[in-house]
């Protein structure tokens, strides 16, 4: 039998909001061929003042599963 994941598909909900918000993010969406790495993503968004999600979550939440947000942007 599978093991689900914790939130809607992924790991728990701080990964899962992230998600959202780079799917839903029209400048993601034009430039993430540009990024190779969730990582990269961050320090994109640092470099305008962006730090959390519109619903809170830091972008660099140690709580974050960094392997399936580099999943999102593929």
């Amino acid at each position: 039998m599978l093991k689900s994941k914790g939130y809607n598909g992924f790991n728990n909900y701080e990964t899962w909001n992230v998600a959202i918000y780079l799917d839903n993010s029209l400048l993601i969406q034009q430039v993430k061929h540009l990024f190779s790495s969730y990582a990269e993503v961050v320090e994109f968004f640092r470099l305008f003042g962006i730090f959390d999600t519109p619903d809170g979550v830091k972008l660099n939440d140690p709580k974050l599963d960094y392997k399936e947000l580099d999943a999102v942007l593929k």
